[in-house]
């Protein structure tokens, strides 16, 4: 079985006021003449505008799990009873690049919300830089990819301090684009984010996106495939019923295979579910899957997910003979983050008087949009590798356990290196017709 997960992107500007908003938008009033900022990242983007008048570890999984589980929460209250992915590891990137240079309460809020608050101040990007070297590593059995790029007018300047600390850190290749030619500036960005996902993730930025106000654009992209360490044999799957949350039934290419894996059975309030940990090759990285019972809701589940809760599953599943049906899907995922950051108090980075002054000299910086795109596909594909490591065939007695996932449910894929959650999500309707086609056309 084989994944394949991708996402992208930030956008910020800065007004002096709402008058220079109407202004900037309505360049005809009294001829009024403008430049703006823009930052943007992919898998973040962040555009920022000028205003019209001028230690060594890594961090704690605690830290990465409870920024994951409360961003989850924020992205399924606006994204109710819809599938669902998202890097929470791209999105932490992404935002502490703003957060090098963001200063004052507008620094605090960043931190609490990032769940950094509970680090020296400033220790967490030398934490984060030696996370991401960990699973990143050329020589993991998965293929993670970070990679960020800062996009910057000919003419524009950032503050030195700024573009050290972002080079030490974040490892940034700086280049200068046009953006008064904003077709081909978007066009230019576009491959870049296209290169380091290998393809998944297009178009993230359109030409309206930038324009000749534009004055920077930082990128952010995340690329992971995976080998399962037990390979599923696609002459088993099947098409199978999934029960979705409103009742209604659609048939899905159900994989199918017995192995032994870590599982476990828990409770919480008077919810029941199955928690199963399968495993990419080289045990590096697994994807955690959560199953309520038949008859409870997702949407009612996850309401009482906790980091408490997943670090409970972790130390609690044993290895167990299951039996394994699991729905090929793909989801590709284009979200809004402004509300569900707000809705984590991260709020002062959208507002005119936020405090991000480490960037420029400038005043008047503030983010304006905040845009993340995801993809993630799961199928039976694996490379001989991963099926020499132990996936022979063999006749094997009835399993004690059986994970059937023909309804809704959760998932995280988890660095076991690091703790770090790399991306998580949810499935409601593995049928959804995506660009890719419907995949049961395939069997």
């Amino acid at each position: 079985m084989n994944i394949k997960t991708h996402h992208a992107v930030y956008v910020a500007e800065s007004f002096l006021d709402n008058l220079d908003r109407v202004l900037l938008q309505n360049s005809t009033i009294m001829g009024v003449r403008t430049s703006m900022r823009t930052l943007l990242f992919s898998s973040l983007l962040l555009f920022c505008e000028e205003s019209l008048i001028s230690t060594s570890d890594s961090l704690p999984s605690d830290v990465t799990t409870e920024f994951s589980v409360d961003l989850y929460h924020a992205l399924r209250s606006v994204q109710t009873n819809q599938n669902l992915i998202c890097s929470p590891m791209s999105i932490s990137l992404g935002l502490a690049m703003i957060e090098l240079g963001a200063k004052g309460p507008t620094l605090q809020q960043l931190r609490k919300g990032l769940h950094f608050d509970k680090t020296q101040e400033g220790e967490e990007f030398s934490m984060l830089k030696k996370q991401s070297k960990i699973i990143s590593n050329s020589s993991r059995q998965y293929r993670l990819k970070l990679a960020n790029a800062i996009y910057i007018q000919d003419g524009f300047r950032l503050n030195e301090q700024y573009l050290h600390s972002n080079q030490e850190f974040f490892d940034n290749t700086i280049r200068t684009v046009n953006f008064q030619d904003s077709v081909s500036a978007a066009n230019i960005i576009n491959t870049w984010i296209a290169n380091q996902t290998s393809g998944k993730v297009k178009s993230l930025i359109t030409s309206h996106s930038v324009n000749s106000l534009t004055k920077l654009v930082l990128v952010n992209a995340i690329y992971f495939k995976g080998t399962w360490k037990h390979k599923f044999n696609s002459e088993n799957t099947r098409l199978m019923e999934f029960t979705k949350q409103d009742g209604s039934v659609v048939q899905v290419p159900m994989m199918h295979q017995q192995v032994v894996s870590r599982f476990g059975y828990f409770t919480v309030g008077k919810i029941s579910y199955q928690v199963l940990d399968v495993p990419y090759s080289g045990d590096e990285a697994s994807i955690i899957l959560a199953l309520p019972t038949e008859g409870i809701e997702l949407t009612e589940f996850e309401k009482h997910i906790t980091p408490q809760i997943i670090q409970n599953w972790l130390s609690t599943m044993a290895e167990e003979d299951i039996e394994i049906n699991l729905p090929r899907f793909k989801i590709q995922q284009k979200l809004d983050l402004k509300e569900p950051l707000e809705f984590l108090n991260i709020t002062e980075i959208f507002e005119i008087g936020s405090d991000l002054s480490g960037f420029t000299d400038s005043p008047d910086l503030h983010i304006s949009q905040a845009v993340h795109q995801a993809f993630i596909e799961i199928n039976e594909e694996g490379c001989e590798a991963a099926a020499s490591t132990g996936m022979t065939a063999a006749i094997m007695s009835l399993p004690r356990h059986r994970f059937m996932a023909d309804r809704p449910f959760m998932f995280l894929i988890r660095s076991n290196l690091t703790g770090s959650v790399l991306f998580m999500g949810r499935v409601m309707d593995p049928e959804v017709v995506n660009s890719y086609g419907r995949d049961k056309d395939a069997l």
